[in-house]
């Protein structure tokens, strides 16, 4: 789609290229062993990066712009070790601020709309939780109910589906975003990889964040944009083809 001259946005592929190759290889890799598949018609009345979104959402994945060439990672889980970058007192610069997760942005029901082969290809729906099970969520948020709906149209599988809207829903619960100035060195990392953050003033000790945002200043400065990580295993899981 991103090379079609025709339906899509016409890219030059190749080497030379503006795509990178070795991280659409790898976006495959992830999901032949998390089980998606994009299955289904665009509607080329929509933009070409409406569709894009919508391909990606199919594959739980994101774009970024880097190193001159347009990147798919999916939102899955990273390895942190002792190579992982840290932010400390030392290249963070001035002021920073911490913005907790609003409740308006974490979810605690989610209905995830799909097209389901097996009735005809006619739309779907799946609740989650279902109305009749327990919802953890909704008792820590005070029983306000805050449900998203979670369009797949190129998803027609009823296991696909629900494994992507509950991951969607547990990653909504890890909302805390920091945001503050560094040093250039910082730039020896991409967008969507994981780091640490170590700081007294909050109180954190290794405290696990993924990139979300860099951008290099005039002055060398690079203002940085982290998401928190979750704390927890909330990852798609692996798809079982036995």
């Amino acid at each position: 789609y991103m090379t079609n001259t025709t339906y899509g946005k016409g890219l030059p592929g190749g080497t030379q290229g503006v795509l990178s190759g070795f991280y659409f290889a790898a976006l495959r890799t992830y999901c032949y062993r998390k089980g998606l598949e994009v299955n289904g018609a665009l509607n080329v009345d929509n933009t070409i990066f409406d569709n894009t979104q919508i391909l990606l959402n199919s594959a739980n994945a994101y774009f970024v712009y880097t190193a001159g060439k347009y990147t798919p990672k999916p939102i899955a889980d990273l390895v942190f070790n002792a190579d992982t970058f840290e932010f400390t007192k030392d290249n963070i610069l001035g002021e920073w601020n911490i913005a907790l997760g609003s409740k308006r942005n974490k979810q605690n029901r989610a209905k995830i709309n799909f097209f389901n082969p097996k009735e005809n290809w006619q739309a779907d729906i799946i609740t989650f939780p279902e109305d009749d099970a327990t919802n953890t969520w909704l008792d820590e948020d005070n029983d306000v109910l805050n449900e998203k709906t979670i369009d797949l149209p190129l998803t027609s599988e009823e296991r696909q589906a629900k494994a992507i809207g509950i991951f969607l829903i547990k990653l909504s619960r890890y909302q805390d975003i920091v945001t503050f100035k560094s040093t250039w060195q910082c730039l020896q990392n991409d967008i969507g990889d994981p780091i640490y953050v170590t700081h007294d003033v909050p109180g954190w000790n290794n405290k696990k964040f993924r990139i979300v945002g860099m951008t290099l200043q005039q002055d060398a400065t690079v203002d940085v944009t982290l998401i928190e990580y979750p704390d927890e295993d909330i990852w798609i899981p692996d798809h079982s083809y036995t």
